[in-house]
């Protein structure tokens, strides 16, 4: 989980790692939110720096999965990446929606 504070620009600031179950992926899941824009938001006919939390889901693709499951001399690196190079992690977010 990535506690920021999107600004009234629609910028982040302060990310930070709230909450994680594997510590080496924070710095990454940092890194990609920070990058992202937001809509700044609204209070009144203002607009407010707002406080936000985002989840993230760290998961390999399916090369990923059958190279994991395939004999070990039979795999390389570059096969636990869908999409990327080796030694990069993709990251997908997780949105939550509420009524």
């Amino acid at each position: 989980m990535v506690d920021l504070i999107v600004d009234t620009a629609g910028n982040v600031q302060n990310a930070y790692a709230a909450r994680s179950s594997q510590p080496e992926f924070e710095q990454a899941a940092i890194a990609a939110v920070s990058q992202w824009q937001f809509s700044p938001g609204q209070f009144g006919a203002h607009t407010v720096n707002t406080e936000i939390q985002v989840p993230f889901v760290f998961s390999i693709g399916d090369q990923a999965a059958a190279a994991l499951s395939a004999p070990v001399d039979s795999v390389s690196p570059a096969d636990w990446f869908s999409g990327g190079s080796e030694g990069e992690v993709l990251l997908q977010p997780f949105y939550v929606q509420t009524d």
